[in-house]
């Protein structure tokens, strides 16, 4: 693996960051057959995204027990995931959930379903080498995601008896395949360490994380920031002589009404504090946000409002900012994240119209959690006439230099002027939702 030849903490030349490679992605639901190739494609083209992430059910591909096939329902899948690489891309499978025909159709436990989970699990990885190099081991297992009866945590011991026959599987079929683990609900750090203890490590190339911030004290992006530092400190002890890359393959706030939603205009402000916090650490190696599509008509749901645009493809406030932030995480160098003395943030970069600055503040709450922020420098002193011009409300401010003095960007994140519009989309025909 690339990354695992950069040295520890390398600032500005760690292959996992270099230009083209950072993945910002978008989650899709594809296999659930919510929207079509053309649809996808066409709104990740537009908001700037570089990769995809979605399902290869278990149960969908081996719906007859010792016979395996890409089921016909899943033709739009193959074209998106086609359809990105043609772009250069590397989408993510998804490689879960259970079967019926093993252990009751829930977790992996017994001897024949770790067997028959290997099996799918090269099958999927033969199938699907022409377009994708990608795959993750699972989803969610720390807290019984795909158990039955349901249980609320599965332990990590029994994750890495599936995990070690499915990564050589998918290794010996797919000698240029990424296996991803962990995919855990939260930065989970206590299972983590079981994962260790159990050995899992050695059959993961990266390791990933779902870091919603939706049950944590406060819902600010900073924190999961945080607690993915701690995850990475827990690597790097563990292996101190290997880069073992990171990735956030969930992320993203709701825009229902009620308990867990946020307003539109605080997910973007979110999605943009996150992306470039995330840009920052040289061994995050791509962050794919949850997700595209609403995933329901249901305004008090917040599981059905995570999308960047609405049901009918009209873009939410999210979606048009990850157009411009996605200009900027494609900067050839490795992002600068400092702190100002009162607790606000500064990230700086470059790109081809030279040397910017972003920056925004922290609330008096915020900045008395210990979990809610992270340590960052203290920012340079060229940087220190910005804190004066930050908004109270965390909102973040794009600053550029002219005429030697650095001046707020008046198109950054400016509700009143246009923005980056989705494509129109086709709502009727094959795969339409």
């Amino acid at each position: 693996m690339i990354a695992r030849l950069c040295l520890l903490f390398l600032s500005g030349a760690c292959a996992a960051q270099a230009a083209g490679t950072f993945q910002f992605g978008v989650c899709t639901h594809l296999a659930l057959q919510r929207a079509n190739a053309e649809q996808v494609l066409a709104l990740a083209d537009a908001g700037g995204f570089n990769s995809i992430r979605d399902d290869a059910f278990w149960g969908a591909i081996e719906s007859e027990r010792n016979v395996l096939r890409l089921p016909a329902k899943y033709a739009e899948l193959r074209d998106a995931l086609a359809g990105a690489a043609a772009r250069g891309h590397s989408p993510l499978v998804v490689l879960a959930f259970g079967n019926r025909h093993y252990d009751g159709g829930g977790l992996v436990r017994s001897r024949a379903a770790i067997d028959a989970y290997a099996k799918y699990a090269r099958f999927v990885a033969t199938e699907l080498k022409p377009h994708v190099r990608q795959f993750e081991i699972w989803n969610e297992w720390n807290t019984g995601f795909g158990s039955k009866p349901p249980v609320t945590s599965a332990a990590a011991d029994d994750y890495v008896r599936m995990l070690a026959p499915a990564s050589a599987a998918i290794h010996a079929a797919h000698p240029q395949a990424e296996v991803i683990g962990g995919v855990t609900s939260g930065v989970d750090l206590a299972w983590y360490r079981e994962l260790i203890a159990a050995g899992g490590l050695a059959h993961l190339d990266a390791v990933s994380v779902h870091s919603y911030t939706l049950f944590r004290q406060e819902v600010n992006p900073e924190g999961a920031i945080a607690s993915i530092d701690k995850l990475r400190a827990l690597l790097v002890e563990a292996e101190p002589d290997r880069e073992i890359p990171i990735y956030v393959t969930e992320i993203g706030w709701p825009t229902n009404q009620g308990k867990h939603g946020v307003s539109e205009r605080d997910a973007a402000m979110y999605l943009t504090r996150f992306m470039l916090l995330a840009r920052t650490r040289p061994w995050i190696g791509g962050v794919w946000w949850y997700d595209l599509i609403d995933d329901g008509e249901s305004n008090t749901s917040a599981e059905h409002r995570f999308g960047l645009v609405r049901r009918d493809f009209s873009p939410k406030a999210a979606f048009s900012v990850a157009t411009s932030v996605a200009q900027l995480l494609r900067s050839g160098e490795l992002l600068r994240a400092y702190r100002y003395p009162g607790g606000g943030y500064l990230i700086t970069g470059s790109d081809g119209r030279g040397a910017w600055a972003m920056g925004w503040s922290l609330n008096a709450q915020l900045l008395a959690w210990d979990d809610g922020s992270t340590r960052e420098p203290a920012v340079p002193s060229q940087y220190s006439t910005i804190a004066a011009s930050l908004p109270p409300d965390g909102y973040p401010v794009l600053f550029r230099q002219k005429n030697g003095a650095w001046q707020a960007d008046p198109q950054w994140l400016d509700d009143s002027k246009p923005r980056p519009r989705a494509p129109v989309i086709r709502v009727s025909g094959r795969g339409a939702t």
